[in-house]
């Protein structure tokens, strides 16, 4: 079978369930769980703008643990020298509109986040507005972070930005 790819040796559940999904695999522990916590299904937010903040961060959640996690890890812990931590961190609470060109434009290239480099790229996501004001918002709110809020117009403007440095 081309492009298939084979692999042997023991069976590791810790590492692949056998179950196959279009989903993040969030390890064995969160398999029979369907709390809402886990869900992955994201349910836009309305057109008109809420301004329910439970709203927006339950938005966020969901938006973070199926995009988001499989990198920065569910507690944003990130993954040492590899993928920096969203939890406390430094980085993220310096400077909003620089967090939200990361998720909007991606970067590559040295950072430091909480005295730590990290040097690799993380690509932009492919999230409308909403979404984007959503997670960082659910972001900001956990682990240790400002409990900043981030609206859709805040990231409309540094969309624009990008689309103009781009041309």
């Amino acid at each position: 079978a081309l492009g298939m790819l084979e692999v042997s040796g023991e069976k590791d559940l810790a590492i692949y369930s056998g179950k196959q999904k279009d989903d993040v695999y969030l390890g064995s522990k969160y398999e029979d769980e369907k709390s809402s916590s886990l869900q992955t299904d994201i349910k836009p937010l309305p057109e008109s703008k809420s301004n329910d903040i439970k709203d927006l961060i339950a938005v966020g959640k969901s938006i973070y643990t199926s995009t988001c996690a499989a990198c920065h890890q569910l507690e944003g812990q990130g993954i040492p020298k590899v993928f920096p931590p969203l939890a406390k961190s430094d980085f993220l609470n310096k400077d909003k509109n620089a967090v939200i060109n990361t998720v909007v434009a991606g970067k590559t290239g040295m950072i430091t986040v909480n005295n730590d480099n990290y040097n690799g790229v993380m690509p932009p996501q492919n999230l409308n507005d909403q979404e984007v004001a959503a997670v960082l918002s659910y972001v900001y709110s956990q682990w240790g972070n400002s409990g900043k809020t981030v609206s859709a117009e805040e990231v409309k403007n540094i969309r624009a930005k990008v689309n103009v440095a781009k041309k």
